[in-house]
């Protein structure tokens, strides 16, 4: 989680936002190179929809016998009405926007793909004109 937010330390600060690093210590094991997939995603999308002078906080903790993380913007926000898509090939919120400003619309889902394939589960709490908080759940296998 550290170096995501090293990652992206210049990038939040050249465009006036916060970067908020709240960690804690969060063993779990996962394919790493999975895991900095997944959050890169989520961290760009956070830096990407929360103007100057917002922040984006990255976290993550252990709620036993979970391991949690999450990504929380105070940006744009989301309207309920996109909430069911988000994880779905193609969908933008934005409708307007095109792939040389918005991207194809597959980060979200190739981020929740990941997240099932390594046992987890996603959910998204948002509103607009408040921001977006992605939060993560892992479980240890019980092999």
């Amino acid at each position: 989680m550290d170096s995501i937010g090293e990652q992206y330390a210049s990038i939040a600060q050249a465009k006036g936002i916060a970067l908020v690093m709240e960690t804690s210590p969060t063993p779990v094991v996962l394919d790493e190179d999975l895991i900095v997939q997944i959050l890169v995603n989520l961290v760009d999308n956070a830096l990407t929809h929360t103007p100057a002078g917002g922040s984006v906080m990255l976290g993550c903790r252990l709620e036993a016998p979970e391991a949690v993380a999450w990504v929380r913007d105070t940006g744009v926000g989301i309207a309920a009405e996109h909430l069911p898509h988000l994880f779905d090939r193609f969908y933008r919120v934005d409708a307007g926007r095109d792939r040389q400003r918005g991207g194809a619309g597959l980060g979200l889902a190739i981020t929740k793909e990941i997240i099932d394939v390594l046992g987890g589960l996603i959910t998204v709490e948002s509103a607009p004109g408040e921001g977006t908080t992605m939060t993560i759940r892992f479980v240890p296998s019980q092999t």
